[in-house]
């Protein structure tokens, strides 16, 4: 969150930088991010995606544009009468950009060559610095949220319409859109409307002022300098403590793709997490502050301070198989072996359950379950429940040891899917039968 966290960012302890460096790139999640060329050394606060370019803004009024992420054009922006504009954020849709300014100013443009300053609504006597923080495009109209709680609309940057029911007088720093629900947050949490007008607040965390929030495939992530709040409906929110796992990241922004959520901080330290529980390090060889992050066209882009500009293409989406057993201890596919223990003959074995679960990005297909081996008649093995899992979906099916006679009995089976390494996954069964 440029604006709202710059004051506040000497909070941040700068204890032994050097040692935190080498932890976290030891830490690393593995992700090899490009380092780009930006062309300019001015602090790049904000970056979105429109569907065919990416449009950056940087703190001395340029615009920077790329269509892949690696060759950016940048355009100074001159305002008549205050000179170059201080940007910090840029909302792109529909075919209009708004590029938000410190000073309460909003700069609009159609074709990116020529920028307008609009005002939201107010009058000019009373539109007070800082006002509009962030925004987002749907269903044809921007919706704006700002200082002292404010929420305005427009659909062409002419007509704004300003919300009197906003739920709170506090800032608002963030809003996105998905789900037919907008999400917005700030210093007093996170609220839910279905149409802008009207607003929930939800509990959620320890009320620590949001940064950022986003949406991706069936997700909502939001992030403040403590926690990662996850909701699947907007309703339902779960914490999870960031500053004690990773050190105080005091994050700035959050953007969700097809390779999960990425998490952009202060001193160069950013995360990845699918889920909002599991966040990984990711490393960007830098310390720099990293102000922004967004997803398109299976790119993604962070930019920061002097002209720091990093993109990681994402691979294409793919299934990827789990199998526990009990639920959360993960198996290894080849090497796993599951024992039933001792069981009479003529009696069956206390049920095992186990999970198959999708942690890839794309379905995963076809599961069916095959047995063999001398003894397979002795364990039952139920189908599994579904045979197709959206990504982060899981389904179980049973297995029952009976033995048939005395002695160590042993077979196998294997879940065949879709996954490309790990079909079919083999387990090993085993179980001995006694009077």
């Amino acid at each position: 969150m440029k604006k709202l966290f710059t004051a506040r960012r000497s909070r941040f302890p700068q204890l032994f930088p050097l040692i935190a460096f080498l932890l976290f790139a030891q830490l690393s999640n593995g992700e090899t991010w490009s380092v780009v060329n930006s062309g300019t050394v001015n602090d790049i606060v904000g970056v979105t995606w429109d569907d065919v370019r990416f449009i950056a803004v940087d703190s001395e009024g340029g615009v920077l544009e790329s269509t892949d992420g690696k060759t950016w054009a940048r355009k100074q922006v001159e305002d008549q009468y205050f000179g170059s504009p201080t940007f910090y954020e840029i909302v792109a849709g529909g075919g209009r950009y708004f590029a938000l300014d410190l000073n309460g100013y909003v700069f609009e443009s159609t074709a990116r060559n020529s920028w307008i300053e609009r005002y939201t609504g107010q009058n000019e006597e009373e539109f007070d610095a800082e006002t509009v923080n962030g925004g987002v495009y749907s269903n044809g109209s921007f919706v704006f949220v700002g200082d002292r709680g404010t929420i305005v609309k427009t659909t062409d940057g002419l007509n704004w319409t300003q919300i009197t029911s906003s739920p709170t007088d506090s800032t608002l720093n963030r809003i996105t859109f998905g789900n037919g629900l907008y999400v917005a947050g700030g210093d007093d949490g996170l609220f839910t409307s279905s149409n802008a007008i009207s607003w929930i607040p939800r509990k959620a965390g320890d009320l620590s002022p949001i940064a950022d929030v986003a949406f991706f495939g069936n997700r909502f992530l939001a992030v403040s300098s403590f926690e990662v709040i996850t909701s699947t409906n907007g309703t339902s929110w779960n914490a999870f403590d960031f500053d004690l796992l990773h050190g105080s990241p005091y994050a700035n922004a959050v953007c969700g793709g097809n390779a999960g959520f990425k998490i952009v901080c202060d001193d160069g330290k950013a995360f990845s997490t699918r889920n909002g529980i599991d966040c990984k390090p990711i490393n960007l060889n830098t310390t720099s502050n990293i102000n922004d992050v967004t997803y398109g066209g299976g790119i993604y882009v962070a930019v920061g301070d002097r002209g720091l500009i990093r993109t990681y293409k994402s691979p294409p989406p793919a299934p990827e198989i789990a199998i526990q057993q009990p639920k959360g201890v993960n198996l290894n596919d080849g090497t796993a072996k599951k024992s039933f223990g001792m069981v009479k003959i003529g009696g069956k074995s206390a049920v095992k359950t186990f999970t198959i679960k999708n942690l890839g990005t794309a379905k995963l297909t076809d599961l069916a379950i095959t047995k063999n081996g001398e003894q397979a008649k002795d364990f039952i093995v139920t189908a599994p429940l579904k045979t197709t899992l959206a990504a982060g979906a899981s389904t179980t099916f049973n297995v029952t040891f009976k033995p048939s006679a005395i002695s160590t009995r042993n077979a196998a089976i294997h879940i065949k899917s879709n996954d490309s390494n790990e079909s079919p996954f083999d387990i090993k069964l085993t179980g001995t039968g006694v009077k």
